[in-house]
């Protein structure tokens, strides 16, 4: 205990972040839970077990998970190629939706992608617009298919499309109810929209901006327990 204090202090005293939640939970118990530094620098507020931040590429596993949903419902073939789903996919290959859950399709990971926009704009926001101009700017793969694991953002970007398209919902729509409503799982402990609370972090880096992904999370140990059991409890929905 003592020396995740000390690591902690040491992380914020040396500016590495200003403010972060640590829960740390086996199976049946949280066994530490510290809170430290500051959720937003101008008005001095505090991290506490209210501040809610966001997901960022954590919530790729709420993906992956129910593209293996829709695979084990026979409406997704993990080894068909993704143009089977998504035939205006801009790379050429053999790229398997397994080679996509796995970062081994050859995608390249521009970054920043500076998809960053307001909750506000988000219903005038175009996606679909944005991502295919990505698409068109980054349109050479890097590796052959299965050839090399290479992170990849676009490649996710490519299976929530897919999602959207197998399903005929909404990405957000299709991950309420095939994962966040089955586990129990309130829109405050992990969801799409901003807290009315106004408890969020304010993301600051050292870098120019990107996106930060699809989800936002509480950092309450509730909130943790509520993350394992999206993954861990979900079970396969009817599609």
């Amino acid at each position: 205990m003592q020396q995740v204090d000390e690591r902690i202090d040491a992380w914020i005293r040396g500016v590495a972040t200003p403010g972060m939640a640590y829960v740390h939970f086996d199976g049946t118990k949280v066994i530490i839970e510290r809170y430290a530094g500051l959720a937003d620098i101008p008005t001095q507020r505090p991290v506490d077990a209210r501040t809610s931040f966001h997901g960022f590429s954590v919530t790729k596993t709420l993906t992956s998970l129910v593209v293996v949903q829709l695979a084990q419902a026979g409406r997704v073939d993990l080894d068909a190629p993704v143009r089977a789903y998504l035939p205006t996919m801009p790379y050429a290959g053999d790229i398997s939706v397994r080679h996509l859950l796995t970062h081994t399709g050859g995608l390249p990971n521009p970054l920043p992608l500076e998809w960053v926009h307001s909750p506000a704009d988000d219903g005038s926001f175009d996606s679909d617009g944005f991502f295919a101009a990505v698409f068109s700017k980054h349109a050479k793969v890097r590796s052959a298919p299965g050839e090399r694991f290479a992170y990849s953002n676009l490649g996710y970007v490519l299976l929530g499309q897919l999602i959207e398209r197998v399903t005929g919902s909404s990405f957000k729509d299709v991950i309420r109810h095939a994962v966040l409503r089955p586990a129990g799982i309130t829109e405050r402990e992990l969801g799409f929209t901003w807290p009315a609370d106004n408890m969020h972090a304010t993301g600051y880096l050292r870098a120019p901006s990107f996106s930060p992904s699809c989800c936002r999370s509480s950092s309450t140990p509730d909130a943790t327990w509520a993350c394992a059991r999206a993954v861990g409890a979900a079970s396969s929905p009817s599609y």
